[in-house]
């Protein structure tokens, strides 16, 4: 029996409370601190998400108990996609182990993007095999473009997956452009084209922000600091006790196009 423990309190923990201020920040009307103290840490995919719960002053265990759900359509979706071109047993089997998969549930009580990234993976695949059937109709050409949404919206909240999206529009556009004949490259460019139109209010707000095109998000920089600094007693964690000061050595040793974002990301912890 799994056992899950909902904490109902008002802390949070790790990662947990970057997501609930990112979402409050947009009950205000911004994402961002506006400069000196920009933050795009993350996408404002999962944010966008508590948004509701957020503005109806909603308790904390409410925005956990949606991992849950989430958790579930995913389950029901992965279903129905399978049942598409497997037996019946297989359907069974694949969506059991799915649905009994044991890491997921230690994310289930955190507020974090685990369960709502399943969610859409799972919504792309099933809407991904809607748009492929062999007959157009109607129904096919709506999942194109929930499909080609639901992409551009797991880019929002896990933006790492901005250079994979950009990586397969333009390889799959090349592609299309050699082989013009065969349909199925069109509608595949098509799919990652609305993925990445999805994508470009929030591009278009980075590139205000910062002046940077195609600036998904600032946490880059952190991780390439801690993972390159050569100064003792550095131990590859930026919430330490010690000060950070930005030298000349520091400066070459960090990609120029992630410094800005990474001196502002520290002097805000460190102010």
């Amino acid at each position: 029996m799994i056992i899950l423990k909902v904490d109902s309190g008002g802390e949070f923990y790790g990662d947990e409370g970057r997501y609930y201020q990112f979402a409050k920040n947009l009950t205000s009307g911004f994402y961002s601190p506006p400069a000196p103290k920009i933050d795009l840490t993350n996408g404002p995919g999962y944010p966008i998400v508590l948004i509701p719960f957020i503005a109806f002053d909603l308790p904390n265990i409410s925005l956990k108990l949606m991992n849950a759900f989430f958790y579930y359509l995913s389950i029901i979706l992965l279903y129905k996609s399978l049942q598409q071109f497997a037996s019946s047993r297989k359907v069974l089997i694949f969506s059991l182990f799915w649905a009994c998969y044991y890491n997921l549930y230690q994310d289930l009580s955190l507020l974090l993007t685990e369960s709502f990234t399943c969610l859409l993976i799972s919504l792309i695949i099933f809407t991904l095999l809607k748009a492929f059937k062999p007959d157009p109709s109607k129904v096919s050409n709506i999942s194109v473009f929930l499909c080609g949404f639901t992409l551009g919206y797991l880019v929002l909240t896990k933006i790492i997956f901005g250079y994979v999206l950009i990586f397969l529009l333009l390889g799959s556009a090349l592609i299309w452009l050699m082989k013009r004949g065969i349909e199925s490259y069109k509608k595949v460019v098509f799919i990652l084209f609305i993925a990445f139109a999805t994508t470009v209010p929030y591009l278009i707000y980075t590139y205000n922000m910062t002046g940077k095109i195609l600036y998904w998000g600032s946490s880059g920089g952190d991780s390439l600091y801690w993972m390159s600094t050569p100064y003792e007693g550095e131990y590859g964690n930026w919430y330490g006790e010690f000060d950070i000061k930005l030298t000349s050595k520091q400066i070459t040793n960090s990609i120029p196009g992630y410094l800005d974002t990474l001196k502002l990301h520290h002097q805000k912890n460190y102010d």
